[in-house]
């Protein structure tokens, strides 16, 4: 253990075999929720997410420790000698795990994904990684982010960002508010926490508070992947590396340590185990487990209880070690492997990529973590040196890759199957965006002007018309969505919501010249059920202005297309084309059978009745999409255009091209009419 002392800690604060324990159960936990493993539908360590908390109250702690030891040491606290620990720690083996991944990516990814990877990298590099995922509106939780290999290094950002500031603001209080420094951590932690979930209730114009309250209303600046909403847990760390150096823990005898520190291993795996993404995070409900490390890390200090004997075992100080190893190199393994893999993921392809990940990053802290951060076997030159070359190596390559729009040269292989057909769903999904960066005004004519309103799948109503004008020569189509500037949302009309942000929605509506101009107003959505309760509301709001609505279904969702690089119909796609240039009718309709009995009714069969009868009482037309999409009688569902295009490139979201044949049938059927 001694070693480890050394190694780790360079003598600046005493070695605490039950931290490493602590960073043991914080990585396996993450590790474990990234696996998804569902035993009887109980998802084990639902609230594996945690693990990230953990780590944060650790880092304020250990960081904190050292700042203010060498405050009170006679050399003082230096900045620079502060930055290069960080430096040693921290960037050698990242380096490593961006230079692998985004080389592994080279023959794994799709062109789209890889410009993706390419730009994640550039962000990490700049330790702004999280910006960059709030900026793409990339879901944490979401299946989606599930292959994008660098979505977990957004947790690195906000450490990096934390170690930028604190250390300044702690010397500063150190030197001008000492008395008061424990005071205005403790300050900082409750304002912290009353901001996330209070600051959306306050308006910048009179009223200045919300009219109907809200305990969950952050504002987008406390947003999941922002160091502001998580400065409180590394705070947390700070407070008790202020209460050990400070001796305020002086009794190291007290018998109920050993029972409050149980408590509080007690709080961390209640919240592994029985939390779920569903929770409002972070929020009063992530003092559980904050709470918890923190009992532990304060009453293992000076006391040899059950809990630290615990968490030093050989075991968990082993995980603990090579937990930033692990934590770097889990999520690319596992996203390529679900890339690699599609959906034929086993047990067997789980275990593997654990023993990947391990031996990789038992590899990684021996022969790269310990000798970086040991001054008397990397010295100071060849640190800086070493690391400024592997990020020019990253910055050069990535921008190339950027440059090239992901080198889809790489795939030439399959341009010669597919030939025409995109086979990219990561393309095909920007691609059917882009009609949308030509929005204009209604044109003056007797033509019928028609808007059509919603989130993302009103942009996927709005593409069948749009490339299929010829055929509805009667009428003018225009979109208002969710991206806009007028960031329209239905679910501001909800009774009870914030009058604030209905307030500005109406104005936004009422001033934007389509809605005024608009005679029929479409509604197309995935429809939450926010939003349902919302439309009652939001149609009485459309109808003082006279407006024709057409209320549309959600549109149908699939099981085999949820894996958002390589879906089921593209490896069925690659099969059929490997074997013959054309499609015969027996395979096409066997590709639609499976698209039919493959639906996700539960997902939607209920919100489309509710919508029904919605549209009954209000006394506005209601189209249901499955009548264009599916045919009952024949129990069929479309996949491929007539020229074997794909027509989704997700669960739910229509191609260009697919949208084009959607908007054909759509005129065949006469399914759609404003009468």
């Amino acid at each position: 253990m001694n070693k480890n002392k050394q190694i780790v800690n360079k003598g600046t604060i005493d070695y605490r075999p039950e931290i490493d324990g602590l960073r043991a159960i914080a990585v396996i936990s993450v590790i474990v929720y990234h696996l998804q493993i569902n035993v009887f539908d109980f998802t084990v360590m639902s609230g594996g997410f945690l693990g990230v908390d953990i780590f944060f109250v650790i880092s304020g702690y250990l960081i904190t420790s050292i700042i203010l030891k060498e405050l009170n040491s006679t050399s003082g606290f230096s900045f620079l000698n502060f930055y290069e620990r960080r430096a040693r720690r921290i960037l050698p083996i990242l380096l490593v795990v961006m230079i692998s991944t985004f080389v592994i990516g080279w023959f794994i990814l799709f062109p789209a994904a890889y410009l993706d990877l390419a730009y994640s990298i550039l962000y990490t590099l700049g330790f702004s990684s999280n910006f960059y995922f709030f900026i793409s509106e990339t879901q944490y939780q979401a299946v989606s982010s599930l292959f994008k290999p660098f979505i977990h290094t957004w947790s690195l950002a906000i450490e990096e960002q934390y170690y930028f500031i604190f250390p300044f603001v702690l010397v500063f209080l150190y030197n001008f508010l000492k008395k008061h420094i424990i005071k205005l951590l403790i300050l900082a932690i409750l304002i912290n926490i009353l901001l996330i979930h209070f600051s959306g209730n306050l308006n910048l114009s009179p009223p200045f508070f919300e009219k109907n309250f809200s305990f969950f209303a952050p504002a987008f600046i406390f947003d999941f992947y922002f160091l502001t909403s998580r400065f409180w847990e590394l705070l947390f760390g700070s407070c008790l590396a202020y209460i050990e150096v400070k001796k305020i823990n002086k009794n190291k005898n007290n018998t109920n340590h050993t029972l409050i520190s149980i408590i509080g291993l007690a709080f961390i795996i209640f919240s592994l185990f029985f939390y779920n993404d569903k929770i409002f995070h972070p929020s009063v409900f992530t003092l559980l487990p904050v709470i918890g490390v923190s009992i532990i890390i304060y009453f293992t200090a000076n006391n040899e209880n059950f809990i630290k004997k615990l968490l030093s075992q050989r075991i968990f100080v082993g995980i603990g070690l090579i937990s930033y190893s692990l934590y770097l190199w889990h999520y690319p393994i596992f996203a390529f492997g679900r890339i690699n893999q599609n959906y034929d993921i086993t047990v067997i392809h789980k275990v593997i990529w654990i023993a990947m990940t391990v031996i990789l990053s038992v590899i990684s802290y021996f022969y790269i973590e310990r000798p970086f951060r040991n001054r008397n076997i990397i010295n100071k030159n060849f640190l800086l040196k070493s690391i400024l070359l592997a990020s020019l190596l990253i910055i050069i390559s990535n921008i190339v890759i950027i440059k090239n729009n992901g080198f889809k040269t790489r795939f030439d292989h399959l341009s010669k199957i597919y030939g025409t057909i995109e086979f990219d769903n990561d393309y095909l999904g920007e691609e059917s965006w882009k009609y949308l960066q030509e929005f204009n005004a209604f044109k003056e004519n007797k033509k019928v002007k028609i808007l059509i309103v919603g989130d993302s799948h009103s942009k996927d109503i709005f593409n069948c018309f749009h490339q299929n004008t010829h055929l509805f020569p009667e009428y003018q189509f225009r979109r208002l969505g969710y991206d806009n500037n007028t960031r329209l949302r239905i679910n501001t009309f909800i009774p009870g919501g914030k009058e604030e942000e209905r307030k500005l929605m109406t104005k936004l509506l009422s001033s934007n010249p389509n809605f005024l101009q608009s005679e029929v107003v479409v509604i197309s959505s995935r429809y939450s059920q926010n939003e349902v309760d919302a439309l009652p509301n939001f149609i009485n709001y459309l109808k003082e202005f006279d407006k024709h609505i057409i209320l549309l279904s959600r549109t149908n969702e699939y099981e085999i297309l949820k894996a958002p690089t390589r879906t089921q119909v593209d490896i069925k796609l690659l099969e059929i084309f490997k074997n013959r240039n054309e499609f015969d009718l027996e395979k096409r309709k066997n590709l639609e059978k499976i698209m039919y009995d493959k639906r996700i009714l539960n997902k939607y069969e209920n919100i489309n009745n509710q919508l029904s009868k919605i549209s009954e009482k209000y006394e506005i037309k209601y189209l249901k999409k499955q009548d264009f999409l599916c045919n009952e009688q024949s129990k069929l569902c479309d996949a491929l255009t007539p020229d074997g295009n794909k027509i989704f490139f997700d669960n739910d979201h229509y191609t260009l091209k697919g949208a084009k044949y959607l908007g054909e049938k759509i005129y065949n059927m006469k399914w759609f009419n404003i009468e």
